[in-house]
């Protein structure tokens, strides 16, 4: 059952609404994970949404902002995606070809 929103404090300016979840890929398959959140002034420079690789004890950054970084980017697989309709974005990661 959703919950109502409230606006968060000026310490807590973004409100994340996404949920965890897993995700099951058969090979060769594509994949999009969502972020969707709440923030009265967005700025994807004071504010990235970032992705992040962690396997075992290593964590690799996938993005900065809207840039794919590399060695993510040399497959060119990776592609993220921002959708705006203030206060509500949803920034998405999307893999292709898994």
């Amino acid at each position: 059952m959703p919950t109502a929103f409230a606006w968060p404090t000026a310490a807590q300016e973004l409100r994340m609404l996404s949920r965890s979840h897993v995700v099951v890929v058969d090979a060769g398959r594509s994949v999009e994970t969502p972020c969707e959140f709440r923030c009265r002034q967005f700025s994807m420079f004071e504010n990235p949404v970032i992705w992040k690789k962690i396997q075992a004890d290593e964590e690799t950054s996938i993005n900065i902002m809207g840039n794919i970084l590399e060695p993510f980017l040399a497959t060119r697989r990776f592609e993220v995606v921002l959708l705006s309709d203030h206060p509500r974005y949803q920034m998405s990661l999307r893999i292709t070809s898994m």
